[in-house]
């Protein structure tokens, strides 16, 4: 890749462009600071907190029992959807039974016209 920048630089500097200021250093003499040192870094490049171990308990605490509130009030909903949708069934199941109940009184009233109708049919040949 090195050969192929150097033979076409993908960068170019103008000569006649003015000179703008950067918040870091350009000199390479500077010596900047790395990751990597760690006479003057600190653990994963944070200092160490001074926030007390009740302050980190409370807060997971605190959002194992929102995180737990959440899964109830889901689970109260989906169940009261679930009652609901089984009383509206029940409710089509009764009014359901009341018509078959309708249906059979008819068809046994009719069977008994039909009785009485060949009764007196057949009667009426001999």
């Amino acid at each position: 890749m090195s050969e192929a920048f150097s033979q076409s630089p993908p960068v170019y500097s103008n000569a006649g462009a003015s000179v703008q200021s950067t918040s870091y250093p350009t000199n390479p003499s500077v010596a900047m600071p790395t990751p990597g040192n760690t006479s003057h870094s600190y653990p994963h490049g944070y200092p160490p907190t001074t926030i007390p171990q009740t302050v980190y308990r409370d807060s997971i605490q605190s959002a194992v029992l929102d995180k737990i509130r959440g899964r109830i009030i889901e689970t109260i909903q989906l169940g009261n959807a679930q009652i609901d949708s089984l009383k509206k069934t029940e409710q089509d199941l009764l009014e359901g039974e009341k018509k078959i109940q309708g249906m059979i009184s008819g068809a046994q009233q009719e069977q008994v016209q039909a009785q009485v109708f060949t009764s007196v049919y057949f009667h009426s040949l001999i």
